[in-house]
């Protein structure tokens, strides 16, 4: 079927799906600012990884398009990238060269995954505080970054005394007052006609404004130039170290990785599906679903290979289909816009680090909202519901009090220790321990043990991971 009558198919138009795919485009832009940055950070090319960057996403992007058919938008994912330069690269656990190895099997990890039957197991198998805390976590860690980064930084040791950062310096008020204003316009939001409303490209605003507000305070300075060629990403292009990457005390970042993207895909596809009206609840699932996990598998040993950290489906792509992508069209739109980008390289470059920090906050503030829905009741079957789930016994809560350390665990300890894969670890091995003890003392007390603390072969993988990182970060 061509682009037309895909479009006409579908009850839009070419002009309102190109209309879509600007939206996205606005609404994701920000990954050019925040993604040089980060990499940067450990050793990486600025120049070298905004080209990356803009290649992976159009690369990404277009391939869904043309695969699955989808109105999304992939790129550099955040969380992956701090995870990548902060806690292992900056510390010194492995080279950038190795980390990109890291993302490569990874991502080979999720293709065989999601060209096989395994994909829907593994979803069932993996224990759901696992899941749910990934997020609240790494928007913790993003957050701690960008308050660094932005002149903000809340807290430190300060001869043996812990104490808050000078928060009365003039860059600090600035960063403090554009923060503010971010944070107001991206959460801000209005019910007209039953329909959410929201500020598009709130992001972008956000950094627009703080680079602004910098330049003219004089704490960044001016672009020497507008327009300009493609920077030459060939430094870090192809620089991938597979064999270093494999080594045991790299495995917890394979896995982390991989799980991040992995549950990162299967919230976000079934969120823009349903937004586009493309989700059937009946049968869970969406024309083109299975393609876009292997296109999402795909774009990360892609990403790697290209010298960057791992692409996957963003959520921000809601934004395109709120403004009536339904189509393909859509996502190519978007692709477009990324490709001309290329040539606006000096303004990319530009931006301050603080504002890519604001950014950050922005971001680990939306990634941490799912933490207030952790503990909702579940439905009890009363009144003669059938459909409603059962609880387990002594189970009052969405979680039961095993599933909800491990949340706990990761979350707390990742800005103590200033290391989520660390902080990740210590909370995979408070849940593996914990459901082995529950099982052993309900075979003892001869009573059933809910299937959520029936230990299984992930729960001996993840335990085996952890205690290899644990041994690798003591030495």
């Amino acid at each position: 079927m061509g682009i037309k009558k895909e479009v006409r198919a579908a009850g839009s138009t070419i002009p309102r799906e190109v209309g879509a795919g600007f939206s996205s485009f606005a609404t994701i832009v920000y990954v050019l600012a925040v993604q040089p940055a980060i990499l940067s950070a450990c050793g990486m090319p600025k120049e070298a990884v905004l080209t990356s960057t803009i290649l992976c996403t159009v690369i990404c992007t277009v391939g869904m398009a043309l695969w699955a058919k989808l109105p999304f938008v992939l790129s550099t994912a955040m969380g992956t990238n701090a995870i990548f330069a902060f806690s292992i690269v900056l510390p010194g656990l492995a080279t950038w060269q190795e980390a990109l190895g890291m993302i490569f099997w990874s991502g080979i990890i999720f293709v065989v995954i999601s060209f096989t039957p395994i994909r829907k197991k593994l979803v069932e198998r993996i224990p759901a505080g696992i899941k749910d805390g990934l997020a609240p976590a790494i928007g913790i860690f993003l957050m701690m970054l960008g308050f660094g980064s932005s002149g903000m930084s809340m807290a430190g040791v300060v001869d043996g005394n812990f104490m808050f950062a000078d928060l009365k310096t003039p860059i600090a008020i600035a960063g403090m007052s554009c923060l503010l204003v971010t944070v107001f316009i991206y959460f801000y939001q209005r019910t007209t006609s039953k329909k959410i409303v929201r500020v598009p490209g709130a992001v972008l605003i956000g950094i627009f404004i703080t680079t602004v507000v910098f330049m003219a305070c004089g704490f960044a300075p001016l672009p020497e130039s507008v327009v300009a060629l493609p920077p030459d990403p060939s430094p870090i292009v192809l620089q991938v170290d597979l064999v270093g990457a494999l080594r045991p005390g790299n495995w917890i970042f394979i896995l982390i990785f991989f799980l991040g993207d992995f549950f990162s895909m299967t919230g976000t596809s079934v969120a823009c599906g349903k937004k586009a009206g493309l989700w059937d609840d009946e049968r869970d699932t969406m024309p083109g679903l299975d393609q876009a996990f292997k296109v999402d598998a795909l774009a990360m040993p892609v990403s790697a290979l290209l010298g960057n950290s791992a692409s996957t489906v963003f959520v921000e792509s809601a934004a395109g289909i709120e403004a009536g992508g339904r189509t393909r069209l859509t996502a190519l739109s978007a692709a477009g816009f990324f490709t001309l980008a290329l040539f606006f390289s000096p303004l990319f470059l530009a931006i301050p680090a603080a504002a890519s920090g604001v950014a950050l906050i922005v971001v680990g503030f939306s990634m941490f909202m799912p933490v207030f829905d952790l503990d909702k009741i579940r439905q009890k079957a009363v009144g003669g519901d059938d459909r409603a789930e059962e609880l387990p016994e002594g189970v009052v809560g969405r979680y039961s009090n095993l599933e909800k350390i491990p949340i706990i665990a990761t979350i707390v300890l990742t800005p103590i220790i200033n290391d989520f894969a660390t902080a990740l670890c210590l909370g995979l091995l408070f849940y593996a321990v914990f459901q082995v003890l529950f099982w052993v003392i309900d075979r003892f007390l001869k009573k059933p043990t809910p299937r959520s603390a029936t230990p299984n072969v992930v729960t001996f993988a993840l335990l085996a991971m952890a205690i290899i990182k644990m041994i690798a970060t003591i030495q």
